[in-house]
């Protein structure tokens, strides 16, 4: 579970985060929507500990999110791949595992990797890939780490539809096993056929915290007018 308490962040005047606060939980698939620049990374990068909020408190399963212990507890896919031109794929999964003192037999993951059609890309260089090579990249990194938490900040971004399709399975199984998944996407379409819930983002502050049983869209839009 991740809980932000009245969460404040600031980009010199201006404001990304205003004392924000929600609550995510455990066994759920929550979709972070938002138009741009209403603070969906900010966000998710503060729970990741990539910056320093202003103000609030983030909470990773009852642990503070700077501890170390808390840390581990989520794995993250930035919106960004962010990934070594001179590493292969392999290397790229052995040092994130090594890096979270998992096992890096990569014996272990070949039903990950197949899945996503990346096994004959092994030995290839990132710098070589394409945007949607990198992108699975990036979620692979995620997803063999095995975390109770998951955090995606737009996943699909790149992704053929044949991998929307195994991601979107993939995250349900998760779900399923227990697993909290928050992610962020601006595809309506595609959240709406794996989220459990929203959380409505508009200018730095939740607005709206529906379930999957409305109409979202007309959700999302009256928000806006509020």
């Amino acid at each position: 579970m991740l809980i932000i308490q009245n969460l404040t962040k600031k980009y010199g005047k201006t404001i990304a985060n205003n004392n924000l606060s929600l609550t995510v939980d455990s066994g759920k698939l929550t979709i972070l929507l938002g138009p741009n620049g209403a603070g969906k990374t900010t966000l998710i990068k503060a729970i990741c500990g990539l910056h320093c909020p202003d103000n609030g408190k983030i909470l990773i399963n009852d642990l503070d999110h700077e501890e170390v212990e808390a840390r581990k507890q989520l794995a993250y896919a930035p919106e960004q791949p962010m990934l070594y031109d001179y590493l292969n794929l392999e290397e790229h999964l052995k040092f994130i595992l090594k890096g979270y003192g998992k096992n890096d037999n990569l014996a272990d993951y070949e039903e990950l990797i197949k899945a996503f059609q990346m096994d004959g890309l092994r030995k290839k260089l990132i710098k070589d890939f394409s945007n949607g090579q990198k992108q699975k990249t990036s979620l692979l990194m995620a997803l063999v780490l095995d975390t109770p938490i998951l955090i995606l900040d737009e996943p699909f971004n790149g992704l053929d539809p044949e991998s929307v399709v195994v991601f979107k399975e993939l995250l349900r199984k998760l779900v399923n096993d227990g697993k909290t998944v928050l992610l962020s996407t601006h595809l309506l379409d595609v959240a709406q056929t794996i989220a459990d819930c929203y959380k409505i983002i508009r200018n730095g502050v939740i607005v709206a915290e529906p379930d999957n049983s409305g109409d979202i869209l007309n959700i999302y839009m009256e928000s806006g007018k509020v």
